[in-house]
C-alpha cells in the first residue's frame, strides 16, 4: 500500500481477489459407503481450515481496512467531502466542480468502490471442491454486504462478484466444455464475461449500485440445490 501511496495517494476501486481451495474433501464426500468413511471425509485436512478462511475470508477485512485512507483520498479528490456523514435526508456534499479536474463530467457520482469476488459456491448447498471453499467463500459474499452497510456513512460502496468456473490455476484440471446439467452455457467463463461485468460495476453505468451480488456462471447455480 505504501508504493501506492507514493505513485498515486488514492484508490478508486479496490479488488478483493485472494482466493485458495483448502481441503479437497467434495468428491469423496459424495462417493463414500459407510458413515466411518463419511466421518473421514468431512474432517479431510482439518487443518487446513485455518489457512483457507484466513485467505478467501479474513483477508477481505484486512485488505480493505488497510485502503480506507486511499479510497477516501479518492473520494476528496472527486470532491466529495470526507469523513463519517449521517441522518436523514443529510448527503455528502459534492464539488462537482472538482470533476472536471480529474478528466470525467459532472454528471459522474461514483464514488469510490469495493470489489469482493467470491464464488457462485458461496451459494450451493453443493460441496463442490471442499466444504472449507463454499463455507469460506460464503462469508467472503456476506463481508462483502456488511461492508456495503457499514461503510455507507464514510461514502465508500461494496460490491460482490461471484463466477462459476474460469480458466485458473485453481481449475487447470477441469474441462472446457460442459454439460447443460452442469453448465448452461456450455463451458467456463471467459475474459470477456468478468471483464464486461467489472467495468459495469466500476465505470459511471455502475455508480448506482451498491451493495449487490452479481452472478456470472453461465447459469450453473441453477442447476444445483442453492441459496441465492
Amino acid at each position: 500500500m505504501s508504493q501506492i501511496e507514493k505513485e498515486t495517494g488514492y484508490v478508486d476501486v479496490l479488488v478483493n481477489n485472494a482466493g485458495v481451495i483448502g481441503p479437497k474433501n467434495g468428491k469423496d464426500i459424495y462417493s463414500v459407503d459407510s458413515i466411518e468413511a463419511l466421518r473421514d471425509a468431512m474432517t479431510t485436512d482439518f487443518d487446513g481450515w485455518a489457512s483457507t478462511f484466513a485467505i478467501n475470508t479474513q483477508a477481505i477485512i484486512g485488505v480493505s481496512a488497510t485502503f480506507l485512507p486511499l479510497l477516501e483520498a479518492a473520494n476528496t479528490r472527486r470532491g466529495y467531502a470526507p469523513g463519517r456523514v449521517t441522518g436523514t435526508g443529510n448527503a455528502r456534499e459534492h464539488d462537482k466542480s472538482k470533476l472536471s479536474q480529474v478528466g470525467t463530467s459532472e454528471d459522474d457520482d461514483r464514488m469510490a468502490h469495493i470489489i469482493t469476488v467470491a464464488s457462485v459456491a458461496s451459494y450451493m448447498r453443493w460441496v463442490s471442491a471442499g466444504l472449507a471453499y463454499n463455507a469460506s467463500k460464503s462469508a467472503a459474499a456476506h463481508l462483502g454486504k456488511m461492508m456495503a452497510t457499514f461503510l455507507a456513512d464514510w461514502g465508500i460502496r461494496s460490491n460482490i462478484i461471484c463466477p462459476g468456473p474460469f480458466p485458473s490455476e485453481m481449475t487447470a484440471s477441469q474441462p472446457l466444455k460442459w454439460g447443460t446439467n452442469q453448465i448452461p452455457q456450455g463451458r467456463m467463463g471467459s475474459a470477456n464475461d468478468i471483464a464486461g461485468l467489472t467495468l459495469f460495476l466500476v465505470g459511471k453505468g455502475g455508480a448506482y449500485v451498491n451493495g449487490t451480488v452479481q452472478l456470472t456462471d453461465g447459469g450453473r447455480l441453477g442447476m444445483f440445490p442453492a441459496v441465492y
